[in-house]
């Protein structure tokens, strides 16, 4: 269904495999932009997913987009690669890698690889949001536009879903718990709209793994 509307791949076994679906969808936003001489600037990319019914589903996706003329007669190529990605490490490489152990390493995409959000977007958003009387008051929405400023401020592509995180914290360690840990350590992390167990960091999967083991 994606390759045949999107022209790229996707795979729901993959743990970052909402935001890879969006950033197919950005990849085909910039290709039909580009044809009529246009850049794209994301402002903002956010998924919503959640059952509300047994039936009843609230289960879309939203990009902001600024289409912006093309400053150059000769622009560069757009950001956009396919990915390969190595479940048994949920590590991922813009380049073919060589095989890595017994399980093969698998092709995705092609993919937008540039930035799905703009800090600076979302923060004047935030600010007019509070000065607002009734938008203001909405606390679902403002904790929703305060996590997508967090998460904005890191450019990683994709994001982890790591064993041993708990959302309430019985089971394992919260996503709250595991970005501070993070950052503790001098990396840089946030919670993630995409998943409730979801984190956003500029450390390894290793190193992740590392930290949660540590503490």
């Amino acid at each position: 269904m994606a390759e045949k509307n999107y022209g790229g791949t996707t795979s729901n076994k993959v743990p970052f495999f909402r935001e890879l679906g969006a950033r197919v969808v950005i990849a085909a936003i910039a290709r039909a932009a580009a044809k009529h001489n246009k850049i794209i600037q994301i402002l903002n990319t956010y998924m919503r997913f959640r059952s509300t019914h047994q039936f009843n589903r609230e289960h879309y996706l939203c990009i902001t987009v600024q289409l912006l003329p093309h400053p150059s007669k000769n622009p560069p190529p757009l950001p956009i690669q396919s990915l390969y990605y190595h479940s048994p490490t949920q590590s991922f490489s813009l380049n073919p890698p060589e095989a890595i152990g017994d399980v093969p390493v698998v092709k995705l995409g092609p993919i937008w690889t540039g930035l799905i959000y703009n800090n600076d977007f979302l923060g004047k958003l935030l600010s007019l949001a509070k000065k607002s009387p009734f938008i203001g008051k909405h606390n679902e929405f403002m904790n929703l536009l305060k996590m997508l400023l967090k998460e904005s401020a890191i450019s990683d592509l994709f994001y982890y879903k790591p064993p041993g995180i708990d959302k309430k914290g019985k089971k394992g360690k919260t996503p709250s718990k595991v970005v501070a840990l993070l950052w503790d350590k001098g990396y840089r992390a946030s919670k993630i709209h995409w998943e409730s167990k979801g984190i956003r960091t500029n450390a390894t999967y290793q190193q992740l793994l590392q930290v949660m083991s540590d503490s």
